[in-house]
């Protein structure tokens, strides 16, 4: 005959009191089998669980590198998008028979427009004696705000999204803006990523961008001579606080202002600055 409970003594090995305690057969029968069950649970979740946790760092670098890489293309579309769209502007411009690639070394074809282009423009562009635009005035080496570098050129980075085409000069917001060369304004818009922007096209493959500006003061299609006042400064787009956004390009490449505009290099407040320092 089986028996009904079973007693549990324990006896300390020096000297004390023994305990016991007793417990009935069924429910050391179901302690037993709950006690399978959860063994058996805790098995098979280590099994199933384990191994995609191992994997999980594996699995969270190679998103972080998807995403890396997806904002890569995206900010190289942007960019591509931005180009193309300033070579449209300059075509339609100047028209289809004379293209930015056309510009003579040493002067301009910009001149050169016949009647029917020069009336597209909305002041008389002045033309020079056999030269065009006369090369001093076409090199963007006025400073067009006087202010503080807070943000260097960088066209070096590993990752696109490191690169910075321009300066970020840091000044009191309403200051006004001036052309750094004599050009035509082939774009005066707001934009989304750089707010109020302007860009002039000078001949000989220079264009200048100027970027967050409070107010535009010049429209496209309009003449502008070196030191005229195009905008305001101000905080427009995705900006962090008053300052211009100056760019300087040559055949479609980005340039450091700095080259051109040398007061900016010594009020270079920029942290690539301090380090260098």
């Amino acid at each position: 005959m089986k028996p009904e409970r079973y007693t549990v003594m324990v006896v300390p090995d020096t000297a004390g009191t023994s305990r016991d305690f007793s417990i009935r057969r069924k429910t050391l029968h179901w302690l037993i089998a709950i006690g399978l069950v959860l063994f058996v649970a805790v098995g098979i979740a280590l099994y199933y669980y384990v191994p995609r946790a191992l994997n999980y760092n594996k699995l969270q670098a190679k998103n972080d590198q998807l995403m890396a890489e997806r904002f890569q293309v995206m900010r190289i579309l942007e960019d591509y998008n931005r180009i193309r769209s300033m070579n449209s502007y300059i075509r339609d411009v100047l028209g289809a028979k004379i293209s930015p690639e056309k510009v003579r070394e040493g002067g301009g074809d910009v001149m050169a427009l016949d009647s029917l282009q020069r009336s597209r423009v909305n002041r008389v562009i002045p033309v020079l004696p056999h030269s065009g635009i006369d090369l001093l005035e076409n090199v963007p080496s006025l400073p067009p705000v006087d202010g503080y570098v807070t943000q260097d050129f960088y066209n070096d980075a590993v990752f696109y999204d490191d690169n910075h085409y321009g300066l970020d000069i840091i000044a009191r917001q309403g200051e006004v803006i001036k052309a750094a060369a004599s050009g035509l304004v082939v774009f005066s818009n707001w934009t989304y990523q750089y707010g109020n922007t302007i860009i002039l096209y000078h001949g000989n493959g220079y264009i200048t961008v100027y970027s967050h500006n409070q107010r535009n003061i010049v429209r496209d299609r309009e003449w502008v001579e070196r030191g005229e006042p195009i905008a305001f400064l101000g905080n427009t787009g995705k900006s962090r606080g008053p300052h211009l956004h100056f760019e300087i390009w040559k055949g479609g490449q980005p340039e450091n202002p700095k080259d051109y505009i040398f007061i900016y290099e010594d009020n270079d407040v920029s942290v690539e600055r301090q380090k260098l320092d």
